[in-house]
C-alpha cells in the first residue's frame, strides 16, 4: 500500500491518507486497504482521483462523482421528470439491461452515458488500462464515478507503479474529456 500511496501522491501532488476500515461509505466493499485525498483543496484540484483501494485482487482507482441520474434527467427534460424516479429503486442500475430499460423514455440521458462509456473504451484500449463507469444506485439515487482497476499479480514494486502511474494517466484523460461533454 505504501508504494501506490506514494505513486498516486506523486502522480497528483496531492497528500493521500490511509482511512480506516470502519468508517468507509458502502459503496468500498470490505477493501484490504484504502487510501484518499481528504484535503479538499487538493480533491477539487484532481477530480479524476479522490480514493483508491485493494479489494478481491484488484486495485481500484476512483474520481470524485461526475454526476448522478436525477441531475442528468432534470437538466434534459425538467423537474417534473424526476419526481417519479425518486421512489424507484436503482440498485441494479449498474447492470446493463437494467440501465438499457430505465433510460427508454430518457435518450438524452441514454445518449449522454453511452458517449460516455465509448470515451472509456477509447481511452482504455489507447492506453492498454481497464476503465469503467461506476453506477453506484439506490432508492431514488444513481451516482456516477470513474474508476481505474489494476488486475493485482504478484508485481514487483517497478512494475506496480508503472501500472499505476499507467491507470492514472487513463483515468484523468478521460475525466477530462467526459467533463468536457457538459
Amino acid at each position: 500500500m505504501e508504494a501506490i500511496k506514494r505513486e498516486v501522491s506523486l502522480f497528483t501532488d496531492s497528500e493521500f491518507v490511509k482511512k480506516e476500515k470502519g468508517k468507509l461509505p458502502k459503496r468500498f466493499g470490505n477493501p484490504t486497504w484504502l487510501i484518499r485525498c481528504v484535503e479538499i483543496t487538493q480533491a477539487r484540484e484532481i477530480p479524476y482521483v479522490n480514493a483508491v483501494w485493494r479489494s478481491n485482487g484488484e486495485i481500484r482507482m476512483e474520481s470524485l462523482a461526475i454526476g448522478d441520474i436525477s441531475d442528468m434527467i432534470e437538466d434534459a427534460y425538467g423537474e417534473q421528470a424526476v419526481y417519479p424516479i425518486l421512489k424507484m429503486n436503482l440498485l441494479d442500475f449498474g447492470k446493463p439491461e437494467f440501465r438499457e430499460k430505465f433510460l427508454k423514455p430518457y435518450p438524452i440521458v441514454k445518449r449522454r452515458l453511452d458517449k460516455s462509456e465509448k470515451i472509456l473504451r477509447n481511452v482504455a484500449n489507447k492506453d492498454e488500462t481497464k476503465l469503467e463507469i461506476r453506477y453506484d444506485g439506490g432508492e431514488g439515487i444513481v451516482v456516477f464515478y470513474l474508476d481505474s482497476i489494476i488486475e493485482v499479480q504478484e508485481l514487483d514494486t517497478d512494475a506496480e507503479a508503472r501500472s499505476v502511474q499507467r491507470a492514472l494517466s487513463s483515468l484523468k484523460q478521460a475525466y477530462q474529456q467526459i467533463a468536457r461533454m457538459s
